[in-house]
């Protein structure tokens, strides 16, 4: 724009300043006016400080009308032959002026600068850029939205600058054959000392068209205007949502629109506010099965999100840790070292007679638990009642070495060390005969039980150490209800930090002294039937566990904040980390919208459920050991405040499911052929009609810890006394929880199959006018989307046409979430051109219909019924009122 040479009045200050800062940055020169002369020079002495002596000023009162002449030739002395005049000087009254003051002669200012000022300045301007020596000659007079959408508290501003854009649209026509081009501009409140004292008098005035712009935005529009060369007698329109003529006339040059607003996406992202999300159904779809089902799915619902709090509270290892119930089991023994001078063990039995493997993992887990290491969790697993079925007392069936001549208290202890072997899993369980046939025993070594398919899957050291028993010196037999603690180390590979599950239980004993061999034998040992067996575990404090409470935390920040909803501001750049930002803390819209519910908002985010499915699979070893050894004793006598707790640990892989479907749709969209939105029967299979169906998929996530012993049930154990176990060494994908991951996943797998299968059987008729329909097209054939209960209030109108009557805000939300929270596919719909061609005879109540579409860029449009975009000002004025969106 070097050939640029213009006038701005009313440049001092505010959006005319901004004017001249935009022409000058493009390389053209400025003379800018105002009444008040002071602050105009030192408005210029500013911009030749930035931009090198480009600009000058003057005193202009544009109520005088021999004013214009006189700032053209000052203008034309100081940059020679001017081909710009931008008529910005106006002013506007309080609000309500015209109903609180009925005789005010302000009136008939504002309309003399507002209206005649223009006018004489585009008469002057006509006249003198009619010379051969101006360049693009052009008039810009600048009006404002309210002249399209009269604002009721402005009645006499609103009207003023309607006549502005009355009068340059005839003027502009009337010229358009010659080389001057008068346009209008109408720009939303701005920025500016008098945006701000609307703001300040009626904040809602101003609210109603969205935040204030920058006048550096409103400013791009006017060197848009500038730019164009076919664009006299036309309108700009510049709001929040963009920069677009209007009108169904466009220029050549193409439109300048900000990367982010949604000029052609004419689904604002403009809805969302606070805790007003619901689903906004119509009265005659709220029938009595609607409601006995909305009630079902809410009680539903409320269990699962009161399951997923007992989770998050319950089991949590730093908070179990932390309340110290674990620590009880402390206790028993100082050091290693102790074990052999505080306790007799039994014979063949003992501390020495571990493997080398077996001696390094009880000291291992021993100095871990005395020293309260940081690397582990001592969580505390629960009290339960024991049966006859857990036999955890005849291992003290032994003799021991005592002489009851020196000591009458005894203490014993006992240990085992034992190798599983395992054989197959559940995959070959269900079609073959292997539980029965080819099994291993007791007396096999090592290369016996790999001939018959077996492979070492645990190492364990099992400790158990009585409290005192003060046995009398006789050959009685004795009698005795003895405590005792249990340490029982497992290593699922060779070398690997051990876990280990702790115990405290009372056993029945029996015992007989010899004191002519200085023995003691425990000659019965039972279980007492219903007696308190408390649980404990030790369990790895790694980086994985650590790091999954972070991602846990991140997500709900993502589910919370987001599900406050936002709205984006094209006005201002947009930086990735503010785009972040927004989509974790966006800013508010002081209208409801009913359009998700939190459950809706986060089974079907993409942020929340990959990132809570990442926090759940980084914790998932001590889920799973933490799960298995609750249920192994709860499964005994079930309790129902540790089953509750066993199914909200359950719960957790709710989210697997989640992922898994949005995992299959996401990459279907990649590997498929498809070209156009629906063209794949596949992609509309990986979707659940409502959050029941998720729930029910849940079902199954319950039986997940049986499902392990399950898969783990042909197993023999090999014990160090039978042969040496430090030569075995065992391989990670053979321990007891990786070696049934490929049977968990395919049992996860045709878990969700099946109930998607279902879901689309029973709601087979619910799917086919989903899928009639562009809006559930989108969410179901054209993103991530998995869950349709939002999008649930579609009505058949015929055999081949479902409609949707959507409120213009909770379609403002849906198209946020799709772009923030959903991955979008882009892909077309299948003939548009030949159904336009075909809608150009539609009837009135067909034409006011529209369509909900998304373009190779991944962007969501609203299009009409003649399939153009409605536009982003158009659709302002629907959200404004929430005006209802019949939508085919």
């Amino acid at each position: 724009m070097n050939h640029v040479v213009a006038i701005v009045t009313g440049g001092a200050q505010g959006l005319g300043l901004a004017f001249a800062t935009a022409i000058l940055a493009q390389g053209g020169r400025v003379l800018i006016t105002d009444i008040n002369g002071q602050a105009c020079a030192a408005s210029c002495e500013q911009l030749n400080k930035q931009f090198g002596n480009r600009a000058a000023s003057a005193q202009q009162d544009v109520c005088d009308d021999g004013s214009f002449d006189k700032v053209f030739d000052a203008a034309e002395r100081a940059f020679g032959s001017v081909n710009v005049l931008v008529n910005n000087a106006g002013i506007a009254l309080p609000p309500n002026t015209f109903y609180d003051n009925a005789y005010s002669a302000d009136w008939r200012k504002l309309m003399e600068i507002n209206v005649v000022a223009v006018m004489r300045g585009t008469q002057v301007a006509l006249r003198r850029l009619s010379k051969a020596t101006a360049v693009q000659p052009i008039v810009v007079n600048i009006s404002s939205v309210s002249a399209i959408w009269p604002v009721v508290e402005l009645p006499e501003y609103s009207t003023s600058k309607a006549a502005v854009v009355a009068f340059s649209t005839a003027v502009g026509k009337q010229v358009k054959n010659t080389k001057i081009r008068v346009v209008s501009i109408c720009p939303s409140f701005a920025d500016t000392a008098m945006g701000r004292a609307a703001e300040a008098s009626d904040s809602k005035l101003v609210g109603n068209f969205g935040e204030l712009m920058t006048p550096a935005f409103v400013a791009r529009g006017v060197v848009q205007l500038i730019s164009d060369t076919d664009n006299s007698g036309q309108v700009m329109m510049v709001t929040n949502r963009g920069i677009k003529y209007r009108g169904a006339s466009k220029p050549k040059a193409k439109l300048e629109t900000n990367q982010i607003d949604m000029v052609h996406i004419a689904v604002v992202p403009e809805g969302p506010s606070l805790m007003m999300f619901g689903l906004n159904v119509t009265k005659g779809y709220a029938s009595k099965k609607t409601l006995i089902t909305t009630s079902i799915v809410s009680i539903i619902g409320f269990i699962v999100t009161v399951l997923i709090g007992i989770d998050t509270v319950a089991n949590n290892w730093v908070v179990n840790n932390y309340l110290g119930n674990g620590m009880c089991f402390v206790t028993p023994v100082a050091t290693v070292q102790n074990l052999q001078t505080e306790y007799s063990f039994a014979q063949n039995h003992g501390v020495k007679e571990l493997s080398k493997v077996g001696k390094w993992m009880l000291n291992s887990t021993i100095s871990s638990l005395v020293t309260k290491s940081n690397a582990i969790y001592i969580l505390y697993g629960g009290s339960y009642r024991l049966t006859n079925e857990m036999d955890l007392c005849s291992i003290f069936k032994a003799t021991y070495l005592i002489n009851l001549n020196t000591t009458r208290t005894l203490q014993l202890g006992v240990t085992q060390n034992l190798v599983t072997f395992y054989k197959e899993t559940a995959l070959s369980h269900l079609f073959t005969n292997d539980a029965a046939e080819n099994l291993g025993d007791g007396t096999m070594t090592s290369a016996q039980l790999n001939n018959l398919g077996y492979a070492p899957g645990r190492n364990i050291v099992d400790l158990r150490m009585t409290n005192g028993i003060k046995l009398i010196h006789s050959s009685i037999e004795q009698k005795f209800t003895v405590s005792y603690y249990r340490i029982f180390s497992k290593a699922l590979c060779t070398g690997c930090d051990p876990i280990a599950e702790l115990g405290f239980g009372t056993c029945n004993m029996t015992l007989v002294y010899d004191d002519k061999d200085q023995k003691v034998t425990v000659i019965k040992s039972d279980n007492i039937p219903n007696s308190i067996y408390k649980l404990g575990l030790i369990c790895e404090r790694s980086t994985f566990s650590s790091v999954s409470h972070y991602i846990k935390l991140l997500a709900i920040v993502f589910a919370v904040g987001g599900y406050l909803a936002s709205r984006l501001d094209p006005t201002k750049q947009v930086l990735i980390i503010q785009r972040i930002i927004r989509t974790v803390l966006p800013k508010y819209f002081p209208h409801p919208s009913h359009a998700l519910s939190f459950s809706m908002f986060c089974y079907n985010s993409d942020i929340y459920v990959f990132l809570f499915s990442a926090g759940v699979a980084f914790d998932m070893e001590n889920c799973l050991l933490y799960l298995r050894h609750v249920n192994q004793y709860n499964s005994l006598q079930p309790n129902y405040s540790y089953t509750l707790q066993i199914y909200a640990l359950s719960i957790r892989m709710l989210w697997f499911n989640c992922a898994g479907l949005k995992i299959f749709k996401i990459v279907w969209s990649i590997i498929s052929s498809a070209d156009h939105c629906g063209e794949s029967r596949i992609m509309g299979f990986l979707n659940l009609s409502c959050v029941t169906s998720l729930y029910l998929s849940a079902i199954a996530l319950f039986y997940v810890a049986p499902f392990i012993e399950y898969n783990n049930s042909i197993n023999q154990e090999l014990d160090n006394n039978v042969e040496s176990l430090d030569p075995i060494h065992i391989d990670i994908f053979d321990s007891y929880y990786i070696r049934v991951t490929p049977a968990i996943i395919v049992g996860l797998l045709i878990n969700l199959f099946v109930v998607t299968a279902l879901d689309h059987l029973w709601a087979h008729k619910h799917w086919s006018e989903l899928k009639q329909n562009s809006l559930p097209r989108q969410a179901i054939l054209n993103s991530s989307s998995i869950l349709c209960d939002y999008l649930c209030d579609v009505e058949g109108k015929n055999e081949n046409t479902s409609v949707i009557e959507c409120k213009a805000r909770r379609l403002s939300t849906l198209q946020w979430y799709f772009m923030c929270h959903l991955t979008c596919f882009g892909l077309p719909e299948k003939e548009l051109r030949a159904k336009k061609a075909k809608n150009q005879t539609l009837n009135k109540e067909e034409g006011s219909m529209y369509m909900v579409v998304q373009d190779g860029d991944r962007n969501i449009h609203l299009i009409d019924a003649q399939f153009a975009d409605v536009t982003a000002m158009e659709y302002n004025i629907k959200i404004l009122k929430d005006t209802s969106i019949t939508i085919n």
